[in-house]
């Protein structure tokens, strides 16, 4: 179980919402993890994932903002997450490695913003991608290609996922790790995987 728990504000205009959670003995990794759509830590299901992962890393789960007008919700989390990485290292100066992480939609979006300077590696888990993310387009789900470590675990199970459209992208990404359990959407978010994750990411930042 966690033992750091700490709801923090970040940014200005808009100001957003955080829950930062770590391990007692301080952690080497910093994972931002991005929800489903407006999924946040009242969601029983990622609020254990996300105590799990942070018996091992430090994790930054983001509460993504209630968007009212569905064409322009992706744009948005996506601009949000973006001012959310540019804020950790003013608020917080320890250095820490930065993995981005997402489920479902999030897991698009961590892969859109991937390529981002100070993201080490990124990981998706179930990663939804709408039919609107066209390649490339306004919301940055482009498959450019990338030399840094990416994780994707991709349910067989899942009907939304997009397996053609994900796999174009990994044929681009040189040090991509593809993971097939059983099950839908949901079994990513199974502890094992906040296990596997954050073994990932620790491994994967000492590349």
């Amino acid at each position: 179980m966690a033992t750091l728990r700490q709801d923090v504000w970040l940014g200005e205009n808009p100001r957003l919402s955080v829950l930062r959670l770590g391990p007692f003995r301080g952690a080497a990794v910093r994972v931002l993890l991005h929800p489903h759509r407006a999924s946040n830590a009242t969601n029983p299901r990622l609020a254990e994932f996300a105590e799990r992962l942070a018996e091992r890393v430090e994790v930054v789960l983001l509460n993504p903002r209630p968007v009212e007008d569905a064409s322009t919700a992706i744009a948005t989390w996506r601009d949000d997450c973006a001012r959310v990485i540019e804020c950790l290292d003013q608020t917080w100066r320890d250095q820490l490695p930065l993995v981005l992480a997402g489920a479902g939609l999030g897991g698009a979006l961590a892969l859109a913003l991937a390529a981002h300077p100070t993201v080490r590696a990124a990981a998706a888990l179930a990663p939804y991608v709408p039919a609107q993310m066209t390649w490339p387009d306004s919301t940055g789900f482009d498959p450019v290609s990338l030399e840094k470590p990416i994780l994707l675990v991709a349910p067989r199970d899942e009907p939304r996922l997009d397996r053609p459209r994900l796999e174009t992208a990994v044929a681009r990404w040189t040090k991509a790790t593809w993971i097939g359990p059983a099950g839908t959407a949901a079994a990513a978010l199974a502890p094992v995987w906040a296990l596997t994750l954050a073994e990932w990411a620790l491994a994967a930042t000492r590349e």
